[in-house]
């Protein structure tokens, strides 16, 4: 009789270990957040005017064409939106920089950690309506 309860516990005290194994193996699989794919996204949308800025009269416009206007007017609200979308695609609030260049201005967004290796980084160059090109680059640390 005590050998079949012995069995049961060592069966349930392995199964236990076996469990704690695995779940620590499936989270050690690395970074799976991709830059290339959330700038990708974030540079195919298009908002209303009026969800970042109070423009008077509300339109859409691609990210290209937010994103120059915020780098050269140095517009903090487009820079506190993009950073909400942000924190909720990488999951890591501040956990990336996110930089806009476009006709000599920048625009950042994120943390800059000093000195911190990124895990994934993507650079892109993408026309803008009214001329010129607008250079992004996020770094997920």
């Amino acid at each position: 009789m005590t050998g079949i309860v012995d069995a049961m516990v060592f069966m349930a005290i392995m199964g236990l270990a076996f469990a704690g194994l695995y779940a620590y193996g499936a989270h050690d699989a690395g970074d799976d957040r991709d830059a290339s794919a959330i700038v990708d996204c974030i540079m195919a949308s298009a908002l209303l005017t009026d969800d970042i800025a109070e423009a008077g009269e509300s339109r859409i416009a691609g990210m290209a064409d937010i994103l120059a206007y915020a780098a050269v007017t140095g517009d903090a609200g487009t820079a506190a939106y993009l950073e909400a979308v942000l924190d909720a695609a990488v999951g890591v609030p501040g956990g990336y920089l996110l930089t806009a260049s476009y006709g000599g201005s920048s625009l950042d967004a994120g943390d800059r950690h000093d000195g911190g290796r990124p895990t994934s980084v993507c650079k892109r160059t993408v026309p803008v309506t009214y001329g010129g090109d607008l250079t992004v680059e996020l770094r997920l640390f």
